[in-house]
């Protein structure tokens, strides 16, 4: 892999800072997969089934560069960088997180800035058969499964969880 001298779907070209075509569809498709509740193992998966040059690396280091992607506010066209995503988008995702996301403003108390953020939601895992089925097959890779078969096994079951985490008001 090439080391990359701006965020993946950007390049610069006469002075000027401009848009990848082909690695912005791939950014789209990682912000819309996250909308539809896939998981960074997921999408990293499929990219390296894809054979990308830039997700070439393993599952993990591609799921990391999908976490990078995801919290990366330059794709909604902060410091100079044209916009690949819309700021709607983008928000949804980061309201997505296991954490609050924060916004930055203007304290008219202070004149300073102070962080805002979201009300804390509460969430709620419902699991469904198929987390059950994974369990079971977890279960039995623990006595006689391979280390790999094992951690794959942790990683199916996550993603299987997450898909059934359910936001209260919403």
């Amino acid at each position: 892999m090439a080391l990359k001298k701006f965020p993946y779907g950007y390049s610069m070209l006469n002075g000027e800072i401009r848009i990848c075509e082909n690695e912005a569809v791939i950014i789209r498709d990682i912000f819309k997969r996250r909308t539809n509740g896939e998981s960074n193992y997921q999408m990293a998966k499929m990219l390296l089934e894809s054979k990308s040059d830039y997700f070439s690396d393993s599952i993990h280091k591609n799921s990391c560069k999908i976490s990078i992607i995801l919290y990366d506010r330059r794709y909604i066209g902060d410091d100079n960088f044209p916009p690949i995503i819309s700021v709607e988008i983008f928000d949804k995702v980061q309201t997505m997180k296991g954490k609050a996301y924060c916004n930055k403003r203007i304290c008219s108390k202070n004149k300073g800035i102070m962080n805002t953020y979201f009300t804390p939601t509460t969430a709620m895992l419902i699991p469904n058969v198929a987390v059950f089925e994974k369990e079971e097959f977890f279960k039995s890779l623990l006595k006689s499964g391979s280390p790999v078969q094992i951690r794959n096994a942790i990683f199916d079951l996550a993603a299987e969880k997450y898909k059934c985490i359910e936001l209260k008001g919403e």
